[in-house]
């Protein structure tokens, strides 16, 4: 019995996250300017998002206030493959395990968070090489268990990490483990 509420749970969240996507592609469409192919779509959310959709590529964000950083990391997760795929597939599995135990819910939203930070770092990278800088938002909390929270609640490292000259030449998951072990 469990069996099959978690695959018709599956199968929900995959058709409501296809669903979704469509619905915020014909929003997008109805509000966007296009310019050499890509579609640019006023947004209010802070930061900018971008993605492919029936072969069209939508960026949307607060155009007017948007960094070349920011652009080149939107950019640089276009070409980063079916990455809306792994995260809805990913989120559909972890909901299909709701009716399991808590471990399996643990384990699996923290490999998605790990991924999101490994993905999110590739991203900054090329931004980094390709754009001036970072603009930090946020400064380092002092509290180890702030921090914790911090990089566990976002997919992306924080702020302070991004700025940092080691955050180019090191391992996303040894800075994790840096930045919570050390004062």
């Amino acid at each position: 019995m469990k069996i099959l509420i978690s695959l018709i749970m599956l199968i929900s969240v995959l058709l409501i996250g296809i669903i979704k996507q469509y619905t915020q592609y014909i929003i997008i469409r109805k509000r966007a300017k296009e310019h050499d192919g890509i579609i640019y779509a006023e947004s209010e959310t802070p930061n900018a998002a971008a993605l492919t959709f029936v072969n069209k590529i939508i960026i949307y964000g607060k155009l007017g206030s948007l960094s070349k950083f920011a652009l080149l990391h939107e950019s640089y997760h276009l070409k980063q493959k079916k990455l809306a795929l792994l995260q809805l597939i990913i989120m559909a599995f972890f909901t299909s395990l709701l009716s399991y135990s808590l471990f399996f819910l643990i384990t699996i939203y923290l490999s998605y968070i790990m991924i999101n930070w490994k993905i999110e770092q590739d991203a900054d990278l090329y931004a980094f090489k390709n754009a001036t800088t970072y603009e930090a938002r946020y400064p380092r909390p002092k509290s180890r268990i702030i921090r914790f929270l911090v990089w566990i609640l976002d997919s992306h490292p924080p702020d302070y990490i991004r700025i940092s000259e080691e955050y180019r030449r090191k391992n996303i998951y040894y800075l994790f483990l840096k930045d919570i072990f050390t004062a």
